[in-house]
């Protein structure tokens, strides 16, 4: 038991790094991608903070794997280093009794991933969905700028001309419609509020003291509306979809929802239902990589042969380009109608196991 706890603490240590390490840099990568959005929206570094961490569930998928091989990886490295691994080989260790404690790592975190994956990561997926069509509305409010033609929204220009003290509301306003289906009109106010709708994906325009112009070409009428204050709801869900792109919708479904998209042949596209099942099986294939990487980490380490934090670093980088290289590879077969998604999901992971076993019998050899 001392000789487990001590090898526990050496997994330990480096094992907590990564994954301060990995989650920090996928932040970074995250902030980096959304930051167009939180911060146009002016979005709160409290509020910021939040979101930031309903990302990290999603996450898990990845660090989860990660940690676990690169943290049995370089507690092994370190004990070879001293030659710790050669002392309790001459005490009568066998290699067996030293895979006990990383194993045991494995399968614990492979039970957290997994509930993570399945719970945790769909609800945070959710909240972060309707945060961020929330921000992107805002955004889309805030991105008007005194002076400049808006148009992000297709065929709608919007034109405020001068801005006040009070945010949001500017003097002089231009909106020219030439959406299809739409009579072709312009509209210009003396003043307008912009204001963003929490219940729907629309902008509201608050407008006072102006014309609408009107021309049905088809008609051959030019009409002329004054009014003293009127509302304008311009629906901006293609923006927000556009600008959420980074958010995907099967992320947020449970088991349940997930299995009803595949079941629904005639009512959802086919491309629609092979992600949903591409999402589905992925919950259940990459917790259960942290099984195979936790294999192979005990082959690799017990090995001997990696000395040196350097030494597994690029042993780690070489695994996890490899497995998500094939993780694409096999998303690319999927989408081609090649392969079920429920067979492409595991051969990542059966590749990995194979690995691990040949090097694990390989070892046994040498024994």
């Amino acid at each position: 038991m001392i000789a487990h706890r001590y090898i526990l603490r050496q997994i330990l240590k480096p094992l907590i790094a990564v994954l301060f390490a990995v989650n920090g840099l996928l932040l970074i990568a995250q902030l980096l991608k959304v930051g167009e959005v939180t911060f146009t929206a002016g979005l709160t570094f409290g509020n910021l903070l939040k979101t930031m961490i309903y990302f990290l569930p999603g996450f898990m998928m990845i660090t989860g794997p990660v940690t676990v091989l690169l943290g049995i990886l370089m507690g092994f490295a370190r004990m070879s280093e001293d030659g710790e691994l050669v002392a309790f080989a001459a005490c009568g260790f066998s290699p067996w009794k030293l895979a006990k404690v990383p194993a045991v790592i494995g399968v614990m975190t492979w039970a957290l991933t997994f509930y993570v994956s399945a719970v945790v990561a769909p609800a945070c997926a959710g909240i972060l969905e309707e945060n961020f069509a929330s921000l992107a509305k805002k955004q889309v409010a805030a991105s008007l700028k005194a002076g400049d033609f808006f148009e992000d929204i297709p065929r709608l220009v919007l034109f405020p001309a001068h801005k006040t003290k009070v945010p949001g509301v500017f003097d002089g306003f231009l909106l020219y419609d030439h959406r299809p289906g739409h009579v072709r009109h312009a509209l210009v106010a003396n003043k307008a509020r912009i204001v963003a709708d929490d219940n729907s994906d629309r902008i509201d325009l608050y407008l006072s003291n102006g014309q609408v112009h009107a021309r049905d070409k088809n008609r051959g009428l030019y009409s002329v509306l004054d009014f003293q204050h009127a509302v304008v709801g311009i629906d901006i869900q293609k923006v927000v979809a556009n600008r959420t792109r980074f958010l995907h919708p099967y992320e947020a479904m449970s088991f349940e929802r997930l299995a009803q998209v595949v079941s629904e042949v005639g009512k959802n596209p086919e491309e629609n239902r092979l992600r949903a099942s591409n999402v589905l099986y992925r919950r259940f294939a990459f917790p259960a990589s942290c099984l195979v990487f936790a294999l192979l980490a005990i082959g690799i380490g017990l090995s001997g042969k990696l000395r040196t934090s350097k030494g597994s670093l690029i042993v780690t980088g070489a695994v996890i380009v490899a497995y998500y290289l094939l993780v694409r590879l096999m998303d690319v077969i999927v989408y081609s109608r090649a392969m079920s998604p429920a067979i492409a999901s595991w051969i990542p992971n059966a590749a990995v196991f194979a690995l691990a076993v040949l090097i694990l019998v390989r070892r046994s050899r040498v024994l």
